[in-house]
């Protein structure tokens, strides 16, 4: 169902045009009739909620006469005139203003609200305090009850000037317009969705917003812009690629994951160049998903290592040692010249660093190509100090990845740290084969 929600003031309110998307509303004193007649659609099953206290109700909702003993119509009259079928509901709430109060205003909100109603929540009116109420409000019904967030509006009449002016203005010079704020809860949508990208790499929430205003623009095709078309389709690439940047550490694709992330830096920048004004406000959040990737340049070999601390960063542990073990394998190939993706290759890069630690005569190798195991084993005896670290990262991978069904049964609470102190213990190996090969 649609609910619109809207909070009744104490003001003598001055009848007024409030006008939005470049329609007029019905002259009247509340803002709240202008909202039903801009949102209402023909056929919709709606309810018009309206929050009064004692001295609102006497004073805006009920027929009454202004200071000068002239009559003022009623917001329950003003419907009447405007709009008599939709169904006004009337809340009580206390005059009061603490802390007692605002929960529950909070509790009556909570319980007006159903599964799945989409929400048109009017800010004009009531104590200072509301707004933030109604963002927190919102925040836990689309969670607690999956409700949908129509819009957010504000009546600004004082855009008019003083009451006093605008009492000697003609009606057709009293035109007030309403502002969407609903972008203003889409920005905190965005803010959750980085942070929970920058904790720990999940791209679920930024996905689900960008594929979320891709949908509202299709159903509001009538008022998009190409402004609004243009920001729609460079946040939705941009949500894409660092989905599939996450999906490749998650699925360890080793051989496309750094090219991958240079294409989510140079959307990044494509983004930060924008100038259009509904995408700035985001800048600064797309900045910090930048700063996620600052350990990643153009050196392939560190790249590979920085791939190593993503994972430490981001709890992915398992695969972790999985990218840890394989890009040595890449390293000591691309070193010694030989082609990295070959499975023999990397089997023989196995068996040399065994053939090394155990002193493995050459008449009992067991490798695919003897010459090619030469030039590795040529290669490993001038990094030896890597071999015994080695072992331990085997032994732990393979731990984790038979989910330690085997005699070595190492606990949970040791797989984390092992990685950080594996990943110290090979970072000077890193760097001494970048040195090497890209120099």
């Amino acid at each position: 169902m649609k609910k619109y929600i809207s909070f009744l003031g104490t003001t003598e309110y001055i009848e007024c045009i409030y006008t939005y998307g470049g329609k007029e509303a019905t002259p009247s004193r509340f803002v709240q009739t202008a909202i039903y007649e801009h949102f209402s659609e023909a056929g919709d099953e709606c309810e018009f909620i309206v929050f009064v206290t004692d001295t609102s109700r006497a004073r805006n909702w009920e027929d009454s006469i202004d200071r000068e003993g002239n009559p003022l119509e009623g917001l329950a009259s003003a419907f009447q005139r405007i709009a008599p079928d939709v169904h006004v509901k009337v809340i009580e709430i206390s005059d009061n203003h603490d802390e007692q109060s605002n929960w529950e205003i909070f509790d009556k909100l909570i319980q007006e609200i159903g599964d799945q109603d989409e929400i048109y929540f009017d800010i004009t009116h009531g104590y200072r305090s509301f707004p933030m109420l109604a963002l927190i409000v919102l925040n836990y019904v689309r969670f607690i009850k999956q409700a949908r967030i129509g819009k957010i509006v504000y009546g600004q009449f004082e855009q008019l000037g003083p009451a006093y002016l605008v009492k000697e203005l003609k009606m057709e010079e009293r035109k007030a317009p309403i502002l969407d704020f609903t972008n203003m809860l889409s920005l905190l949508d965005w803010t959750n969705g980085v942070d929970a990208f920058l904790r720990n790499g999940d791209t679920s929430l930024i996905r689900e917003l960008s594929q979320s205003e891709r949908r509202e623009l299709f159903l509001n095709s009538g008022n998009v812009t190409t402004e609004m078309k243009k920001e729609a389709a460079l946040l939705d690439k941009f949500a894409k690629q660092l989905d599939v940047v996450s999906q490749s550490f998650e699925t360890c694709r080793g051989q496309t994951i750094n090219k991958e992330i240079r294409l989510m830096k140079d959307m990044i920048q494509e983004i930060k160049n924008e100038k259009a004004e509904q995408i700035k406000p985001l800048v600064p959040l797309v900045g910090e998903v930048e700063k996620k990737f600052d350990g990643f340049g153009d050196n392939f070999t560190m790249d590979t290592f920085a791939i190593i601390d993503w994972c430490i960063d981001n709890h992915l542990i398992q695969q972790g040692y999985t990218f840890l073990q394989e890009n040595v394998i890449t390293l000591i190939l691309r070193a010694c010249g030989l082609d990295e993706i070959e499975r023999e290759n990397r089997e023989d890069v196995n068996s040399a660093i065994r053939i090394v630690k155990d002193s493995i005569g050459r008449e009992n190798w067991r490798v695919h190509d003897s010459a090619k195991t030469e030039k590795i084993i040529r290669f490993i005896k001038k990094n030896v100090d890597f071999i015994e670290p080695y072992g331990a990262l085997t032994d732990y991978r393979n731990n984790i990845n038979h989910a330690g069904m085997n005699k070595n049964n190492i606990t949970y609470n040791k797989f984390s740290k092992k990685l950080e102190e594996l990943a110290d213990t090979f970072r000077p190996f890193f760097e001494a084969v970048a040195n090497e090969i890209d120099h």
